[in-house]
C-alpha cells in the first residue's frame, strides 16, 4: 500500500480560505453538480420498477413503522407538542431522522467516494474537490421530499401554518456540515482504510446523542450543553417547532450557526484542497 506523502512545500491553506473562491469554483462547475447529483439520486433507484417513486413511499411507510414502534410500543412523549396521539410521536420522530438522515447519508458516502470514482481522480483537470457536494446534494434532495412530506401531514393534523414554508431554509446550515464532513471523510478515505468502519458506529453514537427519538427537555441540566452545541439538534428542533407545533424559529440563531457551519465547510474544502494531489496517488 501507497503511503501519503505530503509536499515539503504545500500550498498555503489560506489561498482557499475564502467563501467567495468556493462559489466560483462550484458555479464553474455546476454541469458536473447537477450531472452526479443526478447519478446519485438515479442510483439509488437503479432497477426498481417504481424508480425514483420509492424518493416518496420510503418515507411513508417509514412513518407508518415509526408510528407503531414509537407510539404504541414505546409510548414516547414529547413535551414540547400541544398535541397527543400517535401521528404526533410519529412525526417528532420523522423529524429527528430526516434531519440525521442527511448528515449520514453524506458522511457514510465520503470515505470510499474518491476510490469508487479513481478513474476520474486520475484526470488531473476534473475537478474531484465536487464530488463531495454532489453526494450532499443528493442527500439534500431525499431530506426536502421527506421534508414536503411532514410539512402537508402537519397541516393535516395542526391545520395550514404558512412560516411552515420556510422549514427548507432550516437545512442551510445542515448543508454546510453535511459538505464538511464529507469533505474530510473523502479526502482521508484513501489513507486510512478502515475509516469507512469507523464511520458507521460514529454515526450510531452521534444518532443517539442528538434528540433524535426523544425530546431533548428529558436530557439533564448539566447534560445540555450537549445538546445547545449540537447543530444537529438545533436543526431537528427547529423543524420541529415550524412543522409541526406551528411555533416560531430562531432565526438569529440559525444565523449564527449558517456561519459556524459555513465556516466549517471552508477549512474542510481548504483541507481537500490542500491533499488532493498527494491522495490521488494513493486511490
Amino acid at each position: 500500500m501507497k503511503v501519503l506523502h505530503i509536499h515539503p512545500d504545500p500550498v498555503p491553506l489560506v489561498r482557499y480560505l475564502n467563501p467567495w473562491r468556493v462559489a466560483r469554483e462550484m458555479w464553474a462547475a455546476r454541469t458536473i453538480l447537477v450531472h452526479f447529483g443526478r447519478k446519485e439520486v438515479s442510483q439509488r433507484y437503479r432497477g426498481a420498477r417504481l424508480g425514483s417513486l420509492w424518493a416518496f413511499l420510503h418515507p411513508l411507510f417509514l412513518l407508518l413503522v415509526y408510528t407503531i414502534a414509537f407510539g404504541v410500543f414505546l409510548k414516547t412523549k414529547w413535551p414540547e407538542s400541544p398535541r397527543e396521539g400517535l401521528g404526533e410521536v410519529a412525526l417528532a420522530v420523522y423529524c429527528g431522522l430526516t434531519v440525521f438522515g442527511m448528515f449520514s447519508e453524506a458522511a457514510n458516502r465520503a470515505p470510499l467516494l474518491l476510490v469508487e470514482n479513481s478513474n476520474y481522480v486520475k484526470r488531473t483537470q476534473f475537478p474531484i474537490q465536487m464530488l463531495p457536494f454532489c453526494v450532499v446534494s443528493s442527500a439534500a434532495f431525499h431530506a426536502l421530499i421527506n421534508l414536503v412530506i411532514l410539512v402537508v401531514l402537519g397541516w393535516v393534523v395542526g391545520g395550514f401554518h404558512a412560516p411552515a414554508m420556510l422549514a427548507p431554509l432550516i437545512l442551510v446550515p445542515l448543508i454546510f456540515l453535511s459538505a464538511a464532513a464529507s469533505l474530510v471523510l473523502a479526502v482521508l478515505g484513501p489513507v486510512f482504510r478502515d475509516l469507512r468502519h469507523v464511520i458507521e458506529p460514529v454515526l450510531r453514537a452521534l444518532m443517539f446523542m442528538t434528540p433524535t427519538f426523544y425530546s431533548p427537555s428529558l436530557v439533564p441540566a448539566k447534560l445540555s450543553w450537549l445538546i445547545d452545541a449540537n447543530p444537529l439538534a438545533f436543526v431537528m428542533g427547529g423543524v420541529r417547532r415550524l412543522v409541526l407545533w406551528q411555533g416560531t424559529m430562531d432565526w438569529r440563531l440559525w444565523g449564527i450557526w449558517t456561519v459556524i457551519c459555513l465556516g466549517l465547510m471552508i477549512l474542510a474544502y481548504a483541507l481537500f484542497m490542500r491533499l488532493k494531489s498527494q491522495v490521488a496517488d494513493v486511490v
